[in-house]
């Protein structure tokens, strides 16, 4: 009998603490001389910085450089800046991940897809690949609806930058037309409006759960781009303050571990002047949809969320397929082929509208079964570089052959202290 190829794309809310955990220490501890060169570029990633340090990128100074219009008020003020070029954030990567979606610019799907927790051999990775497209096949097409989730809330947090980023690479340039003092990943986005939400001190796959797919169907049902911000000054927001207890360097937030949410980025005069949701007005966005009306014209609204499973928004599932649609529209290389009339995309776009089957597992998440919850979740955990590279070290250290990887099973593991009274 054919061996059955099993492939977990996530167990990611019961064990990626302990996953990092066990990243971090066997990196510290490697002594094997043929990693130099990725050592190297690990160092060059290692010190992410304070939030308000701004990585300053080199700006293109020839003569057709026109930066962007950007207020005074954003470019003089204290900025909660991404991470940046030093970081592995360079001009390639800001311009690729913020107009490879965009139609007429023809970039590829691949890197995006890339930047996923899941290895570049796996099946999400490779969704539109030969022998994953099957239509009948009820795996590929919930994979296909996944990473169509995946894709259009990468839409959804960068669209407010692509003028931005237009105005920074004319003519598809690769060196990148910057304002003085502003890191490569780092946009005003001037027309955007923004859900702001922290991290709270309990385990990351709860914070991933209950806090940035919560957020995340909050933002795409209300139009506003979702940032996770810590470790602020108490005197800019006491609730933005607290530092988060998981994250290890100096920013003290998701960044330390995960890419930046959006190449958006606040001031600190806009954080001060945000406006925090009260618990009846929370519970009246997730069952609307909506923020309350004297508060939709607000910039930034901080999201205080209890920590607790909430259902999405009900305008959340339109969004996304319109923002799925608008991503199989656009042209990119690798779905130009996968149009929304094929039968996989058909089947993927409708089962984005279907109601998620319940679970008759006593253990299971809410979500668990949600094309959507899936696809959000592969986002909110995309790794930073030195995450990826650490993550990347640790496979190829146990599998001789990557290939091995797909016929390999995810087991959870978690672990507590217990004191017997």
């Amino acid at each position: 009998m054919q061996e059955r190829r099993v492939f977990i794309v996530t167990s990611l809310a019961l064990s990626f603490a302990s996953a990092f955990l066990a990243i971090w220490a066997s990196v510290s501890m490697r002594k094997d001389e043929g990693l130099s060169s990725r050592r190297q570029l690990i160092d060059r990633v290692v010190d992410l910085g304070r939030p308000f340090l701004p990585d300053v990128a080199v700006s293109n100074a020839s003569s057709v450089c026109v930066p962007f219009d950007n207020s005074q008020a954003w470019l003089q003020g204290t900025r909660l800046v991404n991470l940046g070029a030093s970081d592995g954030l360079d001009h390639n990567f800001a311009k690729n991940s913020i107009l490879s979606l965009e139609p007429g610019w023809n970039k590829e799907i691949k890197p995006l897809m890339s930047q996923s927790l899941c290895h570049e051999t796996s099946r999400f990775t490779n969704f539109l690949s030969p022998g994953y497209t099957e239509s009948n096949d009820e795996d590929a097409v919930h994979r296909a609806a996944t990473a169509l989730s995946y894709l259009a809330l990468h839409r959804h947090q960068h669209i407010p930058a692509i003028p931005e980023a237009k105005q920074r690479y004319p003519s598809n340039s690769s060196a990148g037309c910057l304002p003085p003092d502003v890191g490569t990943f780092d946009y005003e986005c001037p027309d955007a409006k923004f859900l702001v939400v922290r991290y709270r001190n309990i385990g990351v796959g709860a914070n991933l759960r209950l806090a940035a797919v919560p957020a995340f169907t909050a933002g795409l049902a209300s139009n506003r781009v979702v940032l996770f911000v810590n470790n602020l000054d108490s005197e800019v927001n006491e609730l933005l303050s607290r530092r988060w207890a998981s994250a290890s360097c100096d920013r003290h937030d998701s960044q330390c571990f995960f890419l930046p949410s959006s190449p958006c980025v606040l001031t600190k005069e806009e954080l001060e002047n945000a406006t925090t949701l009260v618990k009846a007005e929370t519970r009246d966005f997730f069952k609307k949809g909506k923020v309350p009306n004297e508060l939709s014209n607000h910039r930034v609204l901080i999201l205080n969320l209890s920590m607790q499973p909430r259902r999405r928004p009900p305008n959340t599932v339109h969004v996304v397929h319109r923002l799925a649609q608008q991503v199989l529209e656009a042209g990119t290389v690798g779905l130009q082929d996968f149009s929304p009339f094929s039968d996989l995309m058909k089947r993927a776009m409708d089962r984005l509208l279907q109601e998620d089957k319940p679970s008759n597992d006593t253990n299971a998440y809410y979500g668990v079964n949600s094309p959507i919850f899936h696809g959000l979740l592969l986002y909110a955990t995309r790794p930073n570089m030195r995450s990826s590279v650490s993550m990347d070290i640790i496979l190829r250290d146990m599998f001789s052959d990557i290939q091995a990887l797909d016929n390999s099973v995810g087991l959870p593991i978690r672990g507590a202290l217990i004191r017997n009274h």
